[in-house]
């Protein structure tokens, strides 16, 4: 099972499950998956999907998105990144 786990932040430890069909939304909007209630995080920063192959990806939707510290409009993402 694919997870993401969030690290930082008051919902630290909080695991979310990635499947294949669904979105995960990432932002300050009170739908997201994974909400961040921080100054400039857009309502809609990203959006994790899975690839059409294998594996999951994640979309700029918002502001800027750092995957291992690099600024991305999209990326495969690996076992291990930080987003």
């Amino acid at each position: 099972m694919t997870h993401i786990t969030v690290v930082n932040g008051p919902r630290s430890g909080t695991q979310v499950v990635l499947a294949r069909g669904e979105t995960c939304t990432i932002g300050s909007g009170p739908t997201c998956t994974i909400r961040i209630e921080q100054a400039g995080v857009a309502a809609a920063q990203a959006e994790i999907k899975a690839l059409k192959q294998d594996g999951f990806g994640i979309k700029r939707t918002g502001g800027p998105v750092l995957v291992n510290g690099d600024s991305v409009e999209a990326a495969r993402l690996s076992e291990g990144d930080l987003i």
